[in-house]
């Protein structure tokens, strides 16, 4: 069982964590099937004293609870979060810590936008292309929200977007009123 993420609700759906073979966390040495396998910003190496061979504890094999509880974020001083946003910063400081440091990300081709609305962040549910958003019944709220200056042509969006594809699209819910929005991400 995973911890609850309120800005990334399933990110064993969305592939940011695998699971499998046991692996060792990097930050608190437990035995973890589930693992961190997302981006993360900052220079994510620890000095480890006394060893000759390699002095540096790199950031593999995190365990969720670990990025849930902010002690990756602290130990590797590091963010998983690119901080760009498309929306306004959210006011609450607490919001942009959680957000930063307790929030799985997400690969993708281009800058890791993620919106913000009514005044929070967005939850990340992953990638779709257009047919999911319109077996979703997304299709008409998405083309509301469409954002032209940030995501191109919508008719290339509607055409051209394959989930996990080489145009693909990430979808984001508001939290507060349930909008649904888009980035585009051309390889």
């Amino acid at each position: 069982m995973i911890p609850k993420f309120k800005y990334h609700p399933d990110p064993l759906g969305t592939e940011m964590f695998r699971q499998g073979e046991i692996k060792t966390c990097c930050c608190c040495g437990r035995q973890t099937d589930i693992w961190y396998d997302g981006p993360f910003y900052g220079d994510c190496d620890v000095r480890v004293p006394d060893d000759d061979e390699w002095p540096y504890e790199r950031m593999d094999f995190v365990c969720p609870d670990c990025i849930a509880d902010g002690s990756a974020a602290e130990k590797f001083q590091c963010v998983f979060q690119a901080d760009e946003l498309v929306g306004e910063r959210p006011a609450d400081p607490a919001a942009r810590d959680e957000w930063l440091h307790r929030t799985p990300g997400y690969y993708c081709w281009q800058e890791p936008y993620w919106y913000t609305h009514c005044g929070d962040y967005c939850a990340f549910l992953g990638s779709v292309g257009w047919k999911e958003i319109e077996e979703m019944g997304l299709a008409d709220e998405i083309a509301d929200t469409f954002d032209e200056k940030i995501n191109g042509s919508f008719t290339f969006a509607r055409e051209y977007t394959h989930r996990h594809g080489h145009v693909q699209c990430f979808l984001f819910r508001c939290r507060h009123c349930g909008t649904h929005f888009i980035t585009v991400d051309p390889d």
